[in-house]
């Protein structure tokens, strides 16, 4: 039989805790994204700076700026890379600071079209000027609200195992419920609920309790699509936003994602195996009034909660009621 592989490379958390590399990358990554932004912005405050002494300088300080903007000493090419990070963003996210990197580069061109044709001709032209200060003030105000929306991100990703948290469901939620109604088709609420997860604790230490977490949303996380939302809701609970399904759709989901815990021991990383199972409440969503993810969440866990009175290790559909 497979089994789930547990990192073997687990940074300990200094509450004792265990911290997955992957999910110390993702962090990491997020950091070194806001870095580059605040990076970028410096660099283009520091051009126009330069960019208005060379006008009160003259052609020597006009022909160093140009050399500088050329050789990428100032201003330097963009070097930032939303691979590792595109898994997490949203639509919008990805789009907007995709748009960072298209804007930066124009006003690199901008600023050496400028630079250069003073150079060449002596001459300064001000109504470029006037439109040079005005993309300068518009990117550094869209780049604060890139910042600010990574930040966002980052405090919104479960440091144990890099899902989202719990902040960041009710927008989610609210996006998916709109996108539902505009095109007629529900979408799945559903939590996932370890079994028996406090006697994995007791029985082998709450490092291991949170290696088979961390596993068990591994194996969610990679078995749902790519447009799907998978978060951690507290505890040993994990929530889905799965849009476009049926009824059919939602019950075979939830089956096999069942089965695929239920089939596969969690490997530690010293060779001990232990079986986990999963327990499922889920129900539809799509035009209801006046819906809210309290009262989305509250059908989801009582059907969850049938799934343990029957026995655990099942799942259970429960229709939403207002």
């Amino acid at each position: 039989m497979p089994s789930i592989e547990t990192p073997d490379d687990f940074a300990h958390r200094s509450d004792g805790g265990v911290l997955p590399d992957g999910v110390q990358n993702l962090k990491e990554r997020l950091e070194a994204t806001i870095q580059a932004l605040v990076e970028k912005d410096m660099e283009v405050i520091e051009a126009y700076t330069l960019l208005n002494l060379m006008l009160v300088g003259g052609r020597p300080r006009s022909q160093a700026l140009l050399g500088k903007l050329q050789s990428g000493e100032l201003i330097a090419p963009v070097d930032l890379d939303l691979e590792p990070i595109r898994d997490y963003l949203t639509d919008r996210q990805l789009r907007k600071l995709s748009r960072v990197l298209v804007r930066y580069r124009e006003l690199r061109a901008d600023f050496a079209s400028f630079v250069g044709k003073i150079v060449r001709t002596g001459k300064v032209a001000k109504g470029q000027h006037r439109r040079i200060s005005g993309d300068v003030m518009d990117f550094l105000e869209f780049t604060e609200e890139v910042k600010a929306e990574t930040w966002d991100l980052f405090a919104a990703t479960d440091t144990l195992t890099g899902l989202m948290n719990r902040s960041a469901q009710a927008r989610i939620f609210e996006e998916e419920c709109r996108k539902a109604r505009r095109r007629g088709s529900p979408f799945c609420l559903a939590l996932i609920d370890a079994d028996n997860f406090k006697a994995i604790n007791d029985d082998h230490g709450h490092d291991v309790g949170d290696a088979v977490l961390v596993a068990i949303a591994n194996r969610l996380d990679e078995s749902i699509r790519a447009f799907d939302h998978i978060f951690r809701h507290g505890g040993e609970e994990i929530l889905l936003l799965l849009p476009r399904v049926t009824r059919r759709d939602a019950d075979r989901m939830m089956e096999r994602l069942r089965k695929c815990i239920a089939d596969t021991p969690v490997r530690l990383p010293d060779g001990t195996e232990i079986t986990a199972t999963v327990s499922i409440g889920y129900s539809l969503l799509g035009d209801e009034p006046d819906i809210t993810i309290d009262t989305a969440l509250q059908t989801a866990d009582e059907a969850l909660y049938q799934s343990k009175e029957a026995g655990r290790n099942r799942c259970t559909f429960r229709r939403y009621r207002q």
